[in-house]
């Protein structure tokens, strides 16, 4: 049984070290990285269910509980900061679309005072 309890405790410390390392690579704004540790966290995950089943519940419980509990506030810190990150895209990529939007409705006016939406290169010249 104790054995047990010394291994759930490495993965709740591995967890951990993969939570530090996201905490890490968002602060960097490695954002291609984030991924990889999702998979870190799954096979984790994986493997503490597995080893959980073994273990003396009665035994475990206050031994763990305060490991778990630090690791699900490093868990939650990251997910509100991920969070917030990706607010900020989904609004980034709204206003931009609307400036887009905006845009193909400007446009120049001509030499014979026509409105032209949308105008390339040729249709613009400049008196120098």
């Amino acid at each position: 049984m104790k054995d047990n309890v010394s291994k759930l405790k490495n993965i709740i410390r591995r967890f951990s070290q993969v939570l530090e390392k996201e905490k890490a690579a968002i602060k960097k704004r490695t954002y291609d990285k984030i991924g990889d540790f999702g998979a870190e966290k799954i096979a984790l995950l994986s493997e503490f269910d597995a080893f959980s089943d073994t273990v003396d519940k009665g035994e475990a419980t206050q031994e763990l509980l305060a490991e778990l509990n630090v690791v699900r506030a490093q868990a939650e810190e990251n997910a509100a900061v991920l969070g917030a990150i990706s607010k900020g895209v989904k609004q980034a990529r709204l206003r931009l679309r609307s400036l887009d939007k905006e845009s193909r409705r400007a446009g120049v006016y001509g030499p014979d005072g026509g409105k032209l939406n949308g105008p390339d290169s040729a249709t613009i010249s400049a008196k120098v």
